[in-house]
């Protein structure tokens, strides 16, 4: 079956394919994205999963769950602040039972977990392969993780060897390598650093990952974007800018978000008061600003609505 989007109508979830048809009837009280055909849902207080015919295929008995992401999911037992952590697979087998006081989702085989104050990072079989000696750990992208101890941060390999070391004293915050680059921030100031540990030695205001060979950068409180030659495309003229996904990337502008091109054409005028980027062809996007109003639906890259706001 193609991808299912959640909705929510008379305050229930279901699932609509991409036409805009139901589905999954409206029946759950809470609900989230389908993710490698499976979503969580809640029964009586528990959560589990259904696949898209709607069958639970991992029973409720959990307090809190996440997206699968290479065939595992993370799962909780006990209350956020006291429960532990481990990951289920997709039949609801434990592969790594609840132990960790945080974990990260699966990323390129291994995943971020943490023991009281300390991170390091697992396989897929639950075996420690990166031992926990960081204050943070971010997820491996392209090989590479960022990660925080004795007030320095750096980039380390999958077998924990240090691979860019050479970072500025000021830098506050490092993200995830996407197509070749990683958006740091030093200072006041962000920039992007390449794998050789090049710091690209032109600075923005503010600077998002690479996606589709676009970066949002932010100069002077507008949003523009930049190529992977760190060339101006399309000059800063938006309140706000998130990368581009299938072609398209949400801006904000006048107050209300809408979608341009990789020229920074306007496909789909800024009218909706929230935007997610296209995924299998669609975007939520959300109309009204308070609860009673608070309504989302589905549009396609024309900007029509496959599925009408609804709450």
């Amino acid at each position: 079956m193609s991808h299912l989007f959640l909705v929510k109508i008379d305050g229930l979830y279901g699932y609509i394919d991409a036409k805009g048809y139901l589905v999954i009837s409206p029946q759950y009280e809470v609900a989230a994205e389908f993710f490698e055909d499976r979503a969580g849902v809640s029964i009586s207080g528990k959560t589990g999963y259904i696949n898209t015919k709607n069958e639970i295929i991992v029973q409720p008995a959990f307090d809190s769950i996440a997206p699968y992401s290479q065939g595992l999911a993370r799962v909780l037992l006990g209350r956020p602040t006291k429960g532990k952590w481990g990951f289920i697979n997709q039949l609801g087998e434990y592969i790594v039972k609840p132990q960790y006081k945080e974990v990260a989702s699966f990323s390129e085989g291994l995943a971020t977990v943490a023991i009281e104050n300390k991170y390091g990072y697992i396989d897929k079989k639950g075996k420690i392969i990166i031992e926990f000696l960081f204050h943070h750990a971010g997820s491996f992208k392209e090989g590479l993780a960022p990660v925080f101890n004795d007030r320095k941060w750096a980039y380390i390999n999958k077998l924990g060897n240090l691979e860019i070391t050479k970072l500025p004293p000021e830098t506050i915050y490092c993200e995830g390598f996407a197509q070749g680059f990683a958006a740091i921030r030093i200072g006041n100031k962000f920039g992007y650093i390449d794998k050789e540990g090049t710091i690209i030695d032109k600075l923005f205001d503010g600077a998002l990952s690479f996606s589709e060979g676009l970066a949002p950068i932010m100069v002077k409180n507008k949003f523009g974007y930049i190529d992977q030659s760190f060339n101006m495309i399309i000059k800063p003229r938006f309140e706000k800018a998130i990368p581009f996904s299938e072609g398209l990337a949400q801006v904000k502008y006048g107050g209300r978000w809408g979608y341009i091109n990789k020229e920074g054409n306007f496909i789909i005028k800024p009218r909706f008061d929230s935007t997610w980027p296209f995924c299998n062809e669609l975007a939520k996007v959300r109309t009204g600003t308070n609860l009673k109003e608070d309504k989302w639906g589905y549009i396609d890259k024309t900007g029509r609505y496959v599925w009408k706001p609804t709450n």
